[in-house]
């Protein structure tokens, strides 16, 4: 019997430890955010279509930035045999106003008898005279400007091409006159017709009257 021994120390609590801490929650861990929905953290929701940052697909004809060509073209750019069938068909509508015209101007006449000329000047046929012009006038507004600023002159259409600007639109009369006006450069260098022949080679097939005005003839149904 020994005095000042301390006494024996209080039996363990229930679970045999001191001060161990509770079971963890349902889940297996202290504090830790129940996962998103999708399983991921942060991550965002793949965008419609399954990529991100993906280009939009390119429009029905396949390219990007390019002109349509107005709505129901083709939008391909027309050949020259094409265009050049359809300014044939144009040119011969103004023949009838070109034989009046002709027929009333006033003409020289240049005889020569032994050796002697004798020049002699018709005063011409003033009316056949104004006829043609109104003729050729009003064919030439009404066929290249009016139906040509619609796209589509008699011409035109027999070789089913259209006349549109760089956004596919029909240029309307003023300009359809204005680029007629502007062919006069298409001829300018000794009065060959090289700008006229230009679609041949240029890789857009335009004439220098074209690239003036920014204009393109391109195929449509007929």
């Amino acid at each position: 019997m020994s005095y000042g021994t301390p006494p024996p120390p209080p039996p363990p609590p229930p679970g045999g430890g001191y001060g161990a801490p509770p079971p963890p929650p349902p889940g297996g861990g202290y504090g830790a955010p129940p996962p998103p929905p999708g399983g991921g953290y942060g991550a965002p929701p793949p965008p419609p279509g399954g990529g991100y940052g993906a280009p939009p697909p390119p429009p029905g004809d396949g390219s990007y930035g390019m002109p349509a060509y107005g709505a129901g073209a083709a939008g391909q750019l027309a050949q020259w045999p094409a265009r050049a069938l359809g300014y044939i068909v144009d040119y011969a509508l103004t023949i009838p106003g070109s034989i009046l015209y002709f027929v009333g101007m006033p003409k020289t006449t240049v005889v020569t008898i032994n050796g002697q000329s004798t020049t002699s000047t018709s005063g011409g046929n003033v009316v056949l005279l104004l006829l043609g012009f109104i003729l050729l006038l009003g064919v030439w507004v009404w066929n290249r400007g009016m139906k040509g600023g619609q796209g589509q002159t008699i011409g035109r259409k027999m070789a089913g091409v259209s006349l549109v600007d760089a956004q596919g639109q029909p240029l309307g009369t003023g300009k359809a006159l204005l680029r007629d006006v502007a062919h006069i450069v298409d001829s300018i260098i000794c009065g060959l017709p090289i700008g006229w022949l230009a679609p041949l080679w240029d890789a857009k097939r335009q004439t220098w009257a074209d690239k003036i005005l920014n204009t393109y003839v391109v195929t449509v149904p007929k």
